[in-house]
């Protein structure tokens, strides 16, 4: 159940189906020699029992087994019928390869490049029809009909090429599952002759009322979407971009050089780390210590602030300056009216406490409006919105079941794979804010950019500022296939 989601060898169960490594965990084990070599291990172990495990559910379903007793079964079965299992898989899998591949090129490539070759370049980018100052049909010109008539078109090719490659990966994963039963039955002795007929009742006509039906709605839903693209697509706020660790790569994490730099680029905010200090200060650090980025093996907590003062974080962006450790006083003032700054509460010394120095600290220096307050742990956050409900506050996660919405917080701040589509729409109707947290690959900018989210935290804000413009500068027919590509999952 946790090496097939992973690696997508053999067959899930939906409870584990969705199970996988966040990007922040692998982020950390790549960065490790060490942890690297023991990662490839484990993977490698987890491909073994992943194949060697296909035949389980078979054995759980059909013959009744002990999960225990259906693994080992399977193994046995793989092992007396390696070779030929090996090849007729090679045959299954490249036949439903070249038909994954026929159906993308004739339902999601070929059609869109068509479209293209009709519409030509009369279509101008960013076209705006406003129906509100539209009083009657003699004011929409040529160009209205014109545009109304690319955009829907362009929805229906897009939202049909979708709907007909889903159905043809769910056939190829069914078609594959039969093969494998097949296997199955005919490995332990069976054969084929305890397949039963399925009985005719026409379920084909059913399928093409189906099919029908849900044609006729896409034609209504493209209608919809090319009078009314604008108003569908267009963002009133565009998302935030929040600088992680202060500045992300642009400065020394945690550092006063990475709020300016923040501050420079026009950020929607910038999320820090805070700890309590010996004496009952707060000093702005990731870690449970100082050896990574000052080379101190201490805590705060074993530090006075006079301390941490004289010690100096390194340099990681190229350059020789040094820099004092932060202060929370320090980073208050420089973000006041200008900036969010996301006020993590780190580490051992997180606790209700913090909450209320940091709320008292805020308020003498009238921030409030600026701090919002963070954590992993829910219940502090649950305690700093219940006794402070003037400030923001924001739950960390990247793992949960049911509808998060209901934390009793402002943000809802979900690790980039928990951050589906449902889940931000949830958020949203809960009336609250939805976060990424940390977006660092284009693809992942992409991805999120384009979506309802409202704020991504993330290292590579200069790379945010590109691909800003990459989809700033797309055709409509871009934003389209983008938006509506994987409307059917």
């Amino acid at each position: 159940f946790i090496a097939v989601p992973l690696w997508g060898i053999g067959f899930s169960i939906s409870l584990t189906e969705t199970f996988y490594i966040p990007n922040f965990i692998m982020e950390f084990i790549e960065s490790k020699p060490l942890y690297g070599a023991v990662y490839g291990a484990a993977i490698i172990l987890l491909i073994a029992i992943g194949f060697n495990s296909i035949f389980a559910i078979h054995g759980v379903l059909i013959d009744g087994k002990k999960p225990r007793e259906a693994l080992k079964s399977s193994a046995e079965i793989i092992k007396k019928n390696r070779k030929v299992f090996l090849k007729e898989t090679a045959k299954i899998i490249l036949i439903i390869f070249l038909i994954q591949v026929g159906a993308w090129l004739l339902f999601r490539a070929l059609p869109p490049i068509w479209l293209e070759e009709w519409s030509g370049n009369e279509i101008p980018t960013g076209y705006i029809i406003d129906w509100m100052e539209k009083k009657d049909f003699s004011m929409v010109t040529d160009m209205d009909l014109m545009v109304v008539l690319y955009r829907f078109s362009g929805a229906f090719v897009v939202l049909v090429g979708a709907y007909f490659n889903s159905i043809t990966a769910l056939l190829a994963g069914a078609y594959f599952m039969v093969r494998m039963t097949r296997f199955y039955m005919e490995f332990t002795g069976r054969g084929r002759s305890r397949w039963k007929e399925r009985p005719r009742k026409r379920p084909y006509i059913w399928s093409l009322a189906v099919m029908t039906v849900t044609l006729v709605a896409v034609f209504a839903g493209s209608l919809v979407i090319g009078i009314f693209y604008n108003q569908i697509f267009d963002r009133d706020v565009p998302v935030g971009i929040i600088a992680h660790r202060a500045g992300g790569v642009m400065a020394s994490e945690n550092s006063m050089a990475g709020i300016y730099a923040a501050l420079e680029k026009g950020c929607y905010g910038s999320e820090i780390d805070i700890q309590r200090t010996k004496d009952g200060h707060y000093v702005v650090n990731h870690d449970s210590d100082f050896k990574r980025v000052a080379g101190v093996a201490k805590s705060s907590q074993d530090m006075t602030l006079a301390e941490i003062k004289k010690m100096k974080i390194k340099d990681t962006t190229g350059g020789s300056k040094e820099h004092q450790i932060s202060t929370l006083e320090e980073m208050l003032d420089a973000v006041k009216g200008r900036m969010k700054l996301f006020v993590e509460l780190k580490g051992s010394t997180a606790d209700n406490r913090m909450v209320d120095d940091v709320v008292k600290m805020a308020g003498e220096k009238d921030c409030v409006e600026d701090v919002v307050l963070i954590s992993l742990d829910y219940k502090i956050i649950d305690y700093a919105e219940s006794k402070y409900p003037e400030f923001e506050t924001g739950t960390l996660f990247f793992a949960g079941l049911g509808n998060v919405a209901r934390l009793n917080c402002d943000f809802l701040i979900m690790e980039e794979q928990t951050a589906t589509t449902n889940r931000i729409n949830q958020i949203h109707l809960a009336d609250k804010k939805a976060m990424v947290w940390t977006v660092n690959t284009r693809e992942g900018m992409l991805k999120f950019l384009d979506s309802d989210i409202d704020a991504i935290i993330t290292d590579q804000v200069e790379l945010v500022s590109q691909v800003e413009k990459t989809l700033k500068n797309r055709d409509e027919f871009a934003v389209l296939r983008d938006k509506l590509g994987n409307f059917w999952g």
